[in-house]
């Protein structure tokens, strides 16, 4: 066992201990994230392909400032510190997005497929797209930082 944590230390693979070797042997499954719930961002790695209006911002904000999910946050951070909205009919659904009624407004904010009910073609980056009473109106581009060399 000793000699497998060397082997891990060398390629800077941190155990805590010789018992976690033996439970790796019994991992059948590894689960990855590519929408950045487990890496790190910063609202520096946000960009904005949209002209929203300061209350279409303000809109958005509000939606997003329900949810707790990483890109939610990361759009609140991005916005800056805006009065949220009153906001009612809030539906998140995990994995898609967000829909809410705001005053008299249909806010949308997701996945292209929840948004725009299509699929986008093997995105190389996460979007996050905004769509307010139907009307599509852009996207939120992440570029996630990961842990690397």
């Amino acid at each position: 066992m000793a000699a497998a944590l060397s082997i891990f230390d060398r390629n800077r693979f941190y155990l805590k201990n010789v018992a976690v070797v033996e439970q790796l042997a019994d991992i059948d499954t590894i689960v990855m994230d590519k929408t950045g719930t487990i890496t790190t961002g910063t609202s520096h790695n946000i960009k904005l392909e949209a002209k929203l209006s300061d209350e279409q911002k303000q809109l958005v904000y509000s939606v997003c400032t329900n949810s707790t999910h990483p890109l939610s946050r990361m759009i609140c951070q991005y916005l800056g510190n805006m009065e949220p909205l009153a906001v009612s009919g809030y539906n998140e659904v995990g994995g898609k997005g967000i829909h809410a009624f705001i005053k008299e407004y249909l806010v949308r904010v997701g996945s292209s497929k929840f948004v725009l009910d299509c699929v986008e073609q093997a995105p190389s980056n996460t979007k996050v797209h905004i769509a307010i009473d139907d009307k599509y109106l852009g996207f939120f581009l992440f570029r996630i930082n990961t842990v690397r060399d």
